[in-house]
């Protein structure tokens, strides 16, 4: 059963609900580098609490995985929703770029106006998979 927020900040109150979540090829990128989905969500709640790298867009560049990779997250302000979409060797790629990052805004602006029951269909099909410690 898929928990409902009951609050529009991206804070953990007790009145909302912050939920995780990974694409299908951040999750195989992730397997692939070792990435667990505590390592993901313990990146969110840094995220959360103020740490580095808000983009324009509500785009994140997150250090993991003892700092050899990069993670792309997505959360417009205001949502509860946090998405892993993207994730990046720091040795192969030395950051995004401009036309990257206004493909990352879009999804993220995509992502943050997605109803219940979309995001319901995207769990069901396994393009999205939530994360849980």
């Amino acid at each position: 059963m898929i928990k409902k927020s009951t609050a529009s900040t991206a804070t953990t109150s007790s009145a909302s609900i912050v939920r995780y979540f990974k694409t299908a090829d951040a999750a195989k990128l992730a397997s692939k580098r070792g990435i667990s989905n505590a390592d993901m969500c313990k990146a969110i709640r840094q995220l959360i609490a103020g740490g580095p790298t808000k983009l324009p867009g509500g785009v994140y560049k997150k250090r993991i995985n003892n700092n050899l990779d990069r993670a792309i997250v997505l959360c417009r302000d205001g949502s509860n929703n946090w998405f892993f979409v993207g994730l990046f060797q720091k040795s192969d790629i030395a950051n995004i770029t401009n036309g990257e990052l206004e493909n990352y805004q879009k999804l993220a602006q995509h992502l943050a106006a997605i109803t219940d029951d979309q995001l319901s269909a995207l769990l069901k099909a396994q393009k999205l998979l939530e994360i849980f410690e």
